[in-house]
């Protein structure tokens, strides 16, 4: 949905798939800062304009014991490059939810959800004034964001759909069967939880 056109020149675009690190590909340790904007809130949460955690067959994901969505496991794979995530846009749930695993988070609410697949919403022109004058406050505070950094090893948690989606996921050499939905994997560090996470997506579609 990025319009390559629009962006500024210095700018520089990932496109197309797969790719190991999803939408954090190309991070380094060279990045001074994350900032995510349109984000949803993860999957199975209240309140929230289409809660999701990649598609709609993983209900539950876990970092050793911290749920986490799309943004959570985004800012888990910048954190181990020691990036930290600075500013967050969407509605009030996923902002609220990146805050509290980001503490010094610069969060711009741009919608209300009204249900899963409803929301109020602000004017477009507005939301850009919003997200801009946003993205400003979080780089400024930006040495005083830490990153979010997860012990090692981590202990990778995947509740999905259905008990033959977890048949499909215990193909992975490695994974345990922890419930009849449920299956836990041991990785190295939280890039290598992040790339299996996505391997249970495929596994579980």
């Amino acid at each position: 949905n990025l319009q390559p056109g629009k962006l500024d020149r210095r700018a520089t675009l990932i496109s197309g798939g797969p790719r190991p690190l999803g939408m954090m590909g190309g991070i380094d340790a060279s990045f001074d800062a994350a900032i995510f904007i349109g984000y949803h809130a993860r999957a199975s949460t209240t309140d929230a304009t289409l809660d999701h955690t990649y598609t709609g067959q993983l209900k539950r994901v876990w970092f050793n014991d911290r749920e986490l969505g799309e943004a959570g496991l985004n800012a888990a794979v910048a954190g181990q490059f020691g990036v930290p995530v600075v500013f967050v846009s969407g509605d009030r749930t996923v902002t609220e939810e990146v805050a509290a695993l980001v503490p010094a988070v610069e969060g711009v609410v741009v919608k209300e959800a009204i249900g899963r697949t409803a929301a109020h919403l602000l004017h477009p022109k507005e939301s850009i004034e919003r997200i801009a004058a946003g993205v400003t406050v979080g780089l400024g505070r930006r040495s005083r964001t830490q990153p979010l950094i997860f012990e090692s090893p981590v202990t990778l948690r995947i509740e999905v759909a259905d008990s033959g989606q977890a048949d499909q996921v215990m193909l992975v050499p490695g994974m345990k069967r922890v419930g009849p939905r449920l299956v836990e994997y041991v990785a190295i560090d939280a890039v290598a939880a992040y790339r299996v996470s996505r391997l249970v997506r495929l596994l579980a579609e």
